[in-house]
């Protein structure tokens, strides 16, 4: 295999029975320092396997298939792409949330988004006790610039509420999701009730899986 560091397309290697040839390639390339390389040989291998178990396996690994597919090969290719799971978190569902988000400020009833000021806040001149109710309003008969004026305020809000959901993660002060609420020029917090929060709870384990599928596949070698 002299020169094989330098093939092209190595992602698109297959293999017939066992993979020994692949995984000694890859233990090769590692070896070297060529760390694309490798990714590549990894998908080959990954990737074959996965077809593998579900063109010719029992049930049980077709379904180990498909959730391979699913959780490993679309967002991030077994780490051939590694980039792509914070593709996907900033600009997939960060801005999908933004618009559900966009759409539940414009009702006034049932579940919503909430904003919270801090009790501890130094302007005790802003906000009230009591949570407050998001809206979009519009005025009724009024002026074009007056609805683009709402949408932009709605539109932002979401945005906010968005990125908090994806990055409230953390342990104690070390939590990202408070660091961007220290950011605001006033001191408040967003939370949802009813179904809202369930949608805000599974952006951020979805947030969460992609942001830690990044860092696996980033700085290790989770696929070996």
């Amino acid at each position: 295999m002299d020169g094989i560091e330098f093939a092209k397309n190595l992602s698109r290697l297959t293999f017939e029975g066992e993979r020994t040839s692949l995984v000694v390639l890859r233990e090769r390339l590692a070896k070297s320092g060529l760390r694309d390389q490798e990714r590549e040989v990894t998908f080959a291998k990954m990737h074959g396997q996965r077809r593998a178990n579900w063109n010719r396996g029992p049930f049980w690994r077709k379904v180990e298939a498909a959730f391979s597919y699913i959780a490993f090969e679309l967002p991030c290719g077994y780490g051939l792409n590694y980039g792509r799971p914070l593709h996907i978190l900033f600009f997939g569902f960060i801005p999908a949330f933004t618009v559900v988000y966009t759409l539940v400020l414009r009702k006034q009833s049932g579940a919503g988004i909430w904003r919270v000021w801090a009790p501890d806040r130094i302007r005790k001149d802003e906000g009230q006790a009591e949570p407050e109710r998001l809206h979009w309003h519009t005025a009724g008969g009024g002026l074009e610039r007056r609805r683009v004026h709402c949408f932009l305020r709605a539109l932002g809000l979401a945005f906010l509420f968005s990125a908090l959901s994806a990055f409230q993660i953390g342990w104690r002060e070390l939590n990202v999701g408070n660091w961007i609420t220290r950011l605001l020029p006033r001191e408040y917090t967003l939370r949802a009730t009813g179904w809202v929060r369930v949608v805000s709870g599974t952006q951020s384990l979805l947030s969460v899986y992609l942001l830690a599928l990044w860092v696996l596949t980033y700085f290790g070698r989770p696929f070996e």
